[in-house]
């Protein structure tokens, strides 16, 4: 048995997600040529980028209130009852 050649970034963990068929075919439609373990890729790293931008920019504002954390929570898990309907 042969080892496999390292990857020049380290070991790979693999990261899957379930999407619906449309969703898939979405993703198909948009792409393009590159595959969708690329896409993926691409998509996290942007995401990540965007989070880590954002808490930058987080750092230098005041602090939230116990008020104001749980509006924001209350918040996001209205939004999510909403998208668990549809």
């Amino acid at each position: 048995m042969r080892g496999r050649k390292k990857e020049p970034e380290g070991k790979r963990v693999t990261i899957s997600t379930k999407v619906s068929e449309a969703d898939a075919a979405f993703i198909d439609a948009v792409r393009g040529d590159i595959s969708r373990s690329e896409w993926l890729r691409r998509l996290l790293r942007a995401g990540i980028r965007e989070t880590v931008d954002a808490v930058r920019s987080m750092d230098a504002m005041e602090p939230y209130t116990p008020e104001q954390l749980q509006a924001l929570h209350d918040k996001i898990a209205a939004e999510d009852a909403e998208d668990a309907l549809s």
